[in-house]
């Protein structure tokens, strides 16, 4: 699959989502929450990661690391939760 396909835009969607993203750092750790709004819901993914000596913020591998953790945890909870099926549905041509 090429760029193109990755920023093609559906203009028939009506349903929007809303993931954000926020990063923590605290003693020697990073700590990400990815919130996802949809259709009234929310739901939340979280990702622990811990920083090496000479990292700071969340641009560093172990920030970016935290966040992958939180997505990925997102994704799990809505597959657990079987609402995955509804965000298809809505996305669905």
């Amino acid at each position: 699959m090429g760029d193109s396909a990755s920023h093609e835009k559906f203009d028939h969607v009506e349903n929007d989502c809303t993931v954000t993203i926020s990063v923590d750092e605290r003693e020697g750790s990073t700590r990400a929450n990815a919130r996802l709004q949809f259709g009234g819901r929310e739901w939340l993914g979280t990702g622990l990661s811990r920083l090496g000596p000479a990292e700071c913020g969340a641009t560093g591998v172990g920030g970016q690391q935290a966040i992958a953790r939180a997505l990925s945890d997102l994704a799990r909870r809505l597959v657990v939760a079987g609402d995955l099926t509804a965000l298809n549905n809505a996305y669905r041509p």
